[in-house]
């Protein structure tokens, strides 16, 4: 399903992930600008889902579907609960 992704600062590359940073103070402006950075690069390469405009298949009949409101009637209609996004 839909998920968003956890950001994480690493201190040092080259340290193991458990040394990342997760937890930020919303206060921290610096660490705020670089959230807002990193997240308008994201969205200007388009790396992101848009649930009304995605396409989907029904994993089971292998209908074509457009957007979470079209795979929410699909279900509704056929039982059918196995999406898998495409493009």
């Amino acid at each position: 399903g839909i998920h968003y992704d956890a950001l994480a600062y690493a201190l040092d590359p080259s340290l193991p992930e458990e040394m990342d940073v997760t937890q930020f103070s919303p206060n921290d402006e610096a660490v705020m600008d670089k959230g807002r950075v990193l997240c308008a690069e994201q969205h200007y390469r388009k790396a992101f889902t848009d649930t009304s405009k995605f396409t989907l298949r029904c994993m089971i009949c292998q209908e074509g579907l457009v957007g979470a409101k079209g795979a929410q009637e699909h279900a509704t209609k056929t039982g059918h609960a196995n999406f898998a996004e495409f493009r």
